[in-house]
């Protein structure tokens, strides 16, 4: 249906933000300190170490754009997942066809209250995920999918 593909989509919040500019910005601050250290210590050219700090300035970028590449929607036939970083990518799958849920939690996850939700079908890649998204959102999404796998192992 036409709003499974066109509505906007639920964002996933700002500690998925958090952890989008998190994970791009500190390994390219790793990798500019290296790369400064290194060409300190062995006297190298000074482009090297302005080479270095390049990725420090794309990092934010990335981030945010990773960022806007996350959503999620429920609709009344569909659950709508989309990721991305430069090319995004929209699944569209029809609720009565997904058969299962996973739900995983990282340390760093668990910390920020996020969760990444994978829906199981039989057909297709046999898995859709929606990354980063508030865990209450997860539970909430995966039990409005499918309340009788998720409802007799949640709190009335």
């Amino acid at each position: 249906d036409d709003e499974a593909l066109s509505a906007p989509l639920r964002p996933h919040g700002p500690a998925a933000l958090r952890r989008r500019y998190a994970r791009a910005i500190v390994p390219a601050l790793l990798l500019a300190v290296v790369v400064v250290v290194l060409t300190v210590r062995f006297d190298g050219p000074g482009w090297v170490g302005f080479a270095g700090g390049l990725p420090l300035l794309v990092s934010p970028l990335v981030a945010r754009d990773r960022y806007a590449g996350l959503g999620h929607r429920l609709t009344g036939r569909h659950l709508v997942v989309r990721s991305g970083t430069f090319a995004r990518r929209r699944d569209v799958l029809l609720r009565q066809g997904i058969i299962g849920f996973n739900l995983r939690q990282t340390f760093f996850q668990r910390r920020a209250g996020l969760a990444t939700l994978a829906a199981t079908t039989a057909a297709g890649k046999q898995s859709y995920t929606a990354y980063d998204i508030p865990l209450g959102e997860a539970v909430a999404v995966a039990h409005g999918v499918a309340p009788q796998l998720l409802g007799q192992f949640l709190a009335s």
